[in-house]
């Protein structure tokens, strides 16, 4: 049984999920999870590699159609 009915999660810097912490908490503990990420400069552009913000930028989804 759930702690909470909904749960939300933020990807703050990237999109993993593989060792999120708040995310594995978040689907233990709730009977539904949203996951928000916010295309944000002010955190992106600190990342010590552009290779950082380049996946995350990849991740993108296509907003042509």
């Amino acid at each position: 049984m759930a702690d909470f009915d909904l749960g939300l999660v933020w990807f703050r810097r990237d999109l993993r999920v593989a060792d999120h912490a708040a995310l594995y908490h978040a689907v233990t503990r709730c009977r539904r999870v949203l996951c928000a990420f916010v295309f944000d400069s002010e955190i992106l552009s600190p990342l010590p590699s552009k290779r950082s913000s380049q996946a995350v930028y990849s991740c993108q989804p296509d907003r042509t159609r």
